[in-house]
């Protein structure tokens, strides 16, 4: 394994345009010794064509394509089973990163115990318009048992593929991981469970709110959920959180079954207290009309306060409200 060597992996389907951006990022990045994974689930736009032309003036490029498309998280278990280098950079492929994302990753990265990196996280709307300004928390405390209770406070910011990930990591993952509704947030647990989970300050990962995640109907679909909504997403995330903790392998070869079980107790608690906390404006009058009881409850107003306050954040109202 070649030390110095940093594997990026973008999964790819159907966003051409999209992806020269994404795949521009990382071409350009000022850490050189790098190898980027491509895998297309079977792209009909022009993505084959583009990134043959790119692997042959570029040959750290390694460019995969998929006879039939097998589903966006096999795509992107495909790719995790590809690495050979010591990390790992997991790119969407309507994302980007700054030129020296890489190069402060590697420098930051050295440190002990750390399991993976997140970063500061810029989110855009379809148009590429800031949305929000996300502020991901360091999770670094020393005993795993508080690591895991902390990552309700960052798991609406902080997403794996937004994260550096030390590959020796994700194999011991990969032996216990299941196509699921949240397993990437499920993913980043066990990830905890490991090792410390630091924020990259001085590089930026450029994120647009455009996923198939983001479509209740696709979320419906793909993971069976007939009754999933968009008021009980927190609660089902909540849910599986919890019963991984408590029925996962990797945990329960790990941990004993007390500790599990107060450990999904609180990160299902805090898990739909962070949403509560962070919901947006839209949501709150939502549940308030369906819920007429709520509006007498000086928790709403201070909800209220809290959001025009801090969270300064203009959603489309069409655009919010997935179909």
């Amino acid at each position: 394994m070649n030390n110095n060597l940093i594997s990026v992996g973008i999964t790819t389907y159907n966003r051409l345009e999209m992806l020269k951006k994404a795949l521009n990022s990382v071409m350009n990045q000022t850490y050189k010794d790098i190898e980027i994974l491509i895998a297309d689930n079977h792209s009909t736009d022009g993505t084959e064509e583009y990134c043959l032309e790119c692997a042959k003036k570029d040959k750290r490029i390694k460019y995969f394509r998929h006879e039939k498309n097998i589903g966006l998280y096999e795509n992107g278990i495909f790719l995790l089973n590809q690495i050979k280098s010591k990390y790992y950079l997991s790119l969407c492929d309507d994302d980007w990163v700054s030129e020296n994302f890489i190069e402060e990753a590697v420098k930051s990265l050295q440190c002990e115990n750390i399991a993976c990196m997140s970063s500061n996280t810029i989110l855009y709307d379809r148009d590429y318009k800031i949305i929000q300004n996300c502020n991901t928390n360091n999770i670094c405390q020393s005993l795993y048992i508080e690591r895991m209770k902390k990552y309700p406070e960052a798991i609406w910011d902080l997403k794996l593929c937004c994260c550096v990930m030390n590959t020796k990591y994700i194999k011991e993952i990969l032996k216990d991981t299941k196509t699921r509704f949240c397993e990437d947030q499920i993913m980043g647990l066990k990830f905890l469970y490991l090792g410390k989970m630091p924020v990259l300050k001085n590089a930026t990962y450029h994120k647009l709110h455009n996923g198939c995640t983001k479509d209740l109907d696709t979320l419906k679909s793909t993971f069976h959920l007939d009754d999933f909504t968009h008021e009980n997403y927190p609660y089902k995330l909540a849910q599986c959180l919890k019963d991984a903790i408590i029925n996962d392998d990797f945990f329960k070869n790990r941990i004993n079954e007390n500790d599990r079980k107060q450990i999904a107790k609180e990160v299902y608690k805090n898990t739909i207290k962070i949403h509560l906390q962070n919901t947006n404006l839209f949501d709150i009058f939502r549940y308030m009309f369906k819920h007429p009881v709520f509006i007498i409850k000086k928790r709403f107003y201070k909800l209220c306060k809290n959001y025009i306050l801090q969270r300064k954040i203009d959603y489309k109202f069409g655009e919010y409200f997935d179909k």
